[in-house]
């Protein structure tokens, strides 16, 4: 579980690296400091369903895929109030947010399902 953590602590380092970059660079591509947030959120909504899946290991099969599926369901309501914070409340609608938003979260996602299973597989 804890390697787990740390696999999704590396993602959020390097995706706030990659959108800190241009900014370092000085080029004219700069997100400014905002999207910074998004990284930091889907860390957040990452570690908590690893955490739910990482408690159910532990019971019986039935009950074990009872919490991976509500870890999964967390993660999606998670995802969709990031949504509704990022396009919603900061107004974050131009192509290059649509895109950095939609990167951003279908890399956490494929993470954070990746470590789910993995923590879970030991039940075979």
């Amino acid at each position: 579980m804890t390697r787990s953590i740390a696999v999704l602590a590396a993602l959020t380092v390097v995706v706030v690296l990659l959108l800190l970059l241009p900014e370092l660079l000085a080029l004219p591509l700069s997100f400014g400091y905002t999207p910074l947030l998004l990284p930091l959120l889907f860390f957040g909504g990452g570690v908590v369903p690893v955490l739910i899946a990482a408690r159910g290991s532990n019971l019986e099969p039935e009950d074990s895929m009872n919490m991976v599926m509500g870890a999964v369901a967390v993660k999606m309501i998670f995802a969709l109030l990031v949504a509704l914070l990022w396009f919603l409340i900061l107004k974050k609608s131009s192509t290059t947010d649509l895109l950095l938003f939609f990167v951003v979260y279908l890399a956490f996602s494929v993470t954070t399902v990746a470590l789910v299973i993995r923590v879970i597989r030991p039940l075979k």
